[in-house]
């Protein structure tokens, strides 16, 4: 499975049945340093984060059997760290799922006092990644709840004339991508020849769902984003 297909097939996890085994850890962690050094931000997966979740009880977002998950946050030194977080971080949830794994981004719904002593900090957001059996009636209920809603393709751009075709792979695999409580606040623009992306503010999760989004589209569109709210794409064709 590639990236692209990930990218399909993605959906959130909040049940786990065991931590990854060693070869995926490794990839995975070798990855993890990679995109701290892109991102500009502290980016680990760890072993033992099952105290995190144990215990924690709230109407969205229950995890059962979360053994391992990536750290990402530290002291950050860029005006769009939190954006590339969520930029870097997707395309490990996309390189996990095309290793079999199950993957959900946690926003505050774990126990901030047991995080490893050598978790970055601050602690801006955590993937939980591990081995899952087919979903059951509570994933399944929580799915339907969160996409009930969810925006078609021509909801999610504006455009002044008729993008072109990458433009339109970028947005469908974009509106793929997860965002907090499925609110699918980016929109995609196309205006005198240029694509942008834009959330309303960069405020409390804005920043991740924006990063992230930006991951899918140019998974699918190829190409490089420019950083920021409203920031261009410009594109490899």
């Amino acid at each position: 499975m590639d990236l692209k297909e990930a990218a399909a097939v993605r959906i959130s996890r909040r049940s786990f049945i065991g931590p990854i085994g060693e070869e995926d850890f490794m990839y995975l962690q070798g990855l993890a340093e990679k995109y701290s050094r892109l991102a500009e931000v502290e980016i680990g997966l760890f072993h033992g984060l099952a105290p995190c979740f144990r215990g924690f009880q709230a109407s969205y977002g229950m995890f059962s059997g979360v053994e391992d998950g990536f750290l990402l946050g530290g002291k950050h030194h860029t005006m769009d760290h939190l954006e590339k977080l969520g930029y870097y971080g997707e395309f490990l949830v996309l390189e996990a799922t095309a290793r079999g794994l199950g993957t959900c981004w946690v926003g505050g719904t774990y126990r901030k006092d047991m995080l490893p002593p050598s978790s970055p900090d601050p602690v801006d957001g955590i993937i939980v990644v591990g081995k899952v059996e087919p979903r059951k009636w509570k994933e399944k209920a929580i799915y339907r709840m969160v996409h009930r809603a969810s925006k078609t393709v021509e909801q999610m751009y504006h455009a002044d004339e008729l993008p072109p075709e990458w433009f339109i792979r970028g947005v469908e695999c974009a509106r793929l991508a997860p965002s907090a409580v499925n609110r699918q606040p980016v929109t995609f623009y196309w205006k005198d020849g240029r694509a942008a992306a834009s959330v309303p503010d960069m405020q409390g999760l804005h920043p991740v769902d924006l990063g992230i989004a930006k991951a899918h589209f140019a998974l699918a569109a190829g190409g490089e984003w420019q950083w920021g709210n409203g920031g261009g794409f410009i594109p490899a064709v």
